[in-house]
């Protein structure tokens, strides 16, 4: 119901109901149905209610005698019906207003009556249609646009301001199927460098012998924050592996591909915490993100004793939640001293001592670590010596070495015996 059209029922009530009840009513209080001096029972004026234009309270003394007494007896018995008749319309023009500001109400909040619901199918809209800006449309009307102050809809919701399309979930990306394979086309880029941020830090990545820009690209995912050119890969929220778009990122491929695949190494920095690269690099926070570790013997021993030992060793994987709890721990409080630490890596010799004991300890005493996660990533980077009792990577990144009881956990754990 249209604002215009309830205004004039609400006036309409006043006029013809409200007010004239509410005359009859002060009628009453004022005489309280029994005065006779100056109003009458009905609640009109003494005015009219005065015989030949006197009063009734001024009548003279000899209308006032025995003959007049039956006449008083009579009025009083009108005055009564009048009072009953008067309180009666009185409760019924009451009623009648309750009833009418009762529906005005309920049109005002409705608006409009109730619609006929269709039957399932039918194809028909019913109710309200939530329109771009919240106006409403009512089925077969219009948009209300003195409620809502919105301008009619044009029927075209394609692109309204604030909506926006929901983009498809990303396909996740194995990183091993993006590795250089026999039969693919590869590029060569192992020895560039580059030099990323991750957070606080400024992270060095590594070019890693991959497929053809054209699988790469297929491969994007998020570009990596304050890192033109560079993106994780497809369904990832690690940076363990990261793509290069090298025309933006201004990198002149070896080979001249377009894209490039890298993989992190560590973080320039004098020393940092291990627990930093978890979290940032690996997205690694708790142990329970690790699903497996995967043991394996060092591979630096090619003699036969060297593959003997590595034969018996073997490798095998540690599944048992509480170890790899203990694991994660300790990794966890390690301190990492960055690349080309060379000089503080004690790994042990492989030359023989004098007395021929010694030569294949470093085997011995030594194991490659593979971090599995829930998703299946690889983290293969850590190798942990016994000869010193602490963990290193290849290009020199060295760690501080274990406390004596977390190095005797640790062997434990890798199944060395020293």
């Amino acid at each position: 119901m249209k604002r215009e059209n309830i205004s004039d029922a609400l006036a309409y009530l006043d006029e013809e109901i409200i007010e004239p009840t509410a005359r009859l009513r002060a009628g009453f209080e004022g005489c309280g149905g029994e005065r006779t001096d100056g109003c009458c029972a009905d609640g009109l004026s003494g005015e009219s209610a005065a015989m030949d234009g006197v009063p009734v309270d001024r009548l003279p003394e000899e209308h006032a005698g025995a003959d007049n007494k039956g006449v008083q007896e009579g009025g009083v018995e009108m005055n009564q019906r009048r009072r009953k008749r008067g309180l009666g319309a009185l409760a019924a023009a009451a009623c009648m207003g309750i009833l009418c500001v009762a529906a005005a109400v309920s049109l005002r909040i409705s608006g409009r009556p109730q619609e006929e619901v269709p039957q399932e199918g039918s194809g028909v809209m019913t109710g309200d249609a939530h329109m771009p800006g919240g106006a409403t449309v009512t089925p077969g009307g219009q948009t209300d646009e003195t409620e809502r102050g919105m301008p009619a809809d044009t029927g075209d919701t394609e692109n309204v301001p604030g909506d926006v399309e929901e983009a498809p979930r990303e396909s996740f990306v194995a990183p091993e199927s993006l590795f250089a394979d026999e039969t693919d086309g590869i590029t060569e880029n192992g020895l560039m460098i580059a030099s990323i941020p991750v957070g606080s830090y400024e992270a060095v990545y590594e070019g890693v012998a991959s497929v053809g820009s054209d699988v790469l690209e297929k491969s994007l995912g998020a570009q990596v924050a304050g890192a033109e050119g560079f993106y994780g890969l497809g369904g990832h929220e690690d940076l363990q592996y990261v793509i290069s778009d090298n025309e933006q990122a201004k990198i002149k491929a070896s080979d001249g591909e377009r894209y490039m695949l890298w993989e992190f190494q560590s973080f320039q920095a004098e020393s940092y915490p291990y627990s930093d690269v978890l979290k940032l690099v690996y997205g690694m926070e708790r142990a329970d993100t690790i699903a497996k570790l995967v043991v394996m013997p060092p591979t630096f021993d090619n003699t036969d004793e060297g593959l003997r030992i590595q034969k018996e060793i073997g490798t095998y994987e540690v599944t048992d939640q509480d170890d790899i709890k203990a694991f994660f721990e300790i990794i966890w409080g390690m301190t990492c001293y960055g690349s080309d630490h060379w000089d503080m890596i004690d790994y042990g010799s492989t030359e023989m001592s004098v007395d021929g004991e010694g030569a294949h300890d470093p085997v011995r005493l030594a194991r490659y670590v593979t971090l599995v996660s829930e998703r299946g990533c690889a983290i293969g980077r850590l190798k942990y010596t016994a000869v010193s009792d602490m963990f290193y990577e290849y290009g020199g990144v060295a760690y501080e070495p274990l406390e004596k009881k977390q190095a005797a956990r640790m062997q434990k754990l890798l199944g060395i015996q020293n």
